[in-house]
């Protein structure tokens, strides 16, 4: 068999090696200064939130919560109103635009109506100048007929003054009455013509 070595380390039984016992579990300046900031740091951190967990409970921010809340809804009903009016906007551009349709459609007709209201405006003034010439004539016509008339009456005056005694006759009548027949006749072709 084999032989084990064991190796105790004798504990010191006076004050010096206490001491050095204790010296051992010393915990180094720099932990110490670390763990103190932690510390504090933890403090400075939970007195923090306290802090802020009464602000933010407290009525002032309650209320700025409601206002929040308040101006949300503000806000979704301005766009729901916006909506609304850019689809109002939508609508009234359509129908713009139809009127504008409308408009260039009746500019168009109203172009066609004055250019027939002049061409019409034309002849209304062509058969004013006919109906004025037609006139004229008329009037020449009348007064060839008037003149045609006297002459007639002078030739009768004078064919009955040239015989002396007799009274007047069938013939002569006859002979005046076709000529005014032929005479009428004559001035009505002449204002057809």
């Amino acid at each position: 068999m084999t032989s084990t070595f064991y190796h105790y380390t004798s504990l010191p039984s006076d004050e010096n090696s206490r001491e050095q016992m204790q010296g051992h579990y010393n915990i180094p300046l720099w932990l110490s200064i670390l763990l103190a900031l932690l510390g504090t740091g933890l403090v400075v951190a939970m007195a923090l939130a306290i802090i802020f967990y009464n602000q933010a409970h407290s009525l002032a921010c309650m209320d700025g919560f409601k206002m929040e809340q308040e101006c949300q809804n503000v806000t979704n009903s301005l766009k729901s109103k916006l909506a609304q009016t850019q689809e109002i906007l939508l609508k009234t551009e359509a129908q713009a635009a139809t009127y504008n349709q409308t408009a260039v459609t009746l500019m168009a007709s109203l172009k066609v109506e004055q250019a027939q209201g002049q061409m019409l405006q034309k002849q209304v003034q062509e058969l004013q100048k006919e109906i004025k010439t037609l006139k004229q004539n008329l009037q020449d016509t009348t007064q060839k007929l008037q003149d045609t008339t006297q002459k007639l009456n002078q030739l009768r005056k004078d064919h009955e003054s040239s015989g002396p005694g007799k009274g007047p006759t069938d013939s002569g009548n006859t002979l005046s009455l076709s000529m005014i027949s032929m005479l009428l006749t004559l001035s009505l072709l002449d204002l057809l013509a």
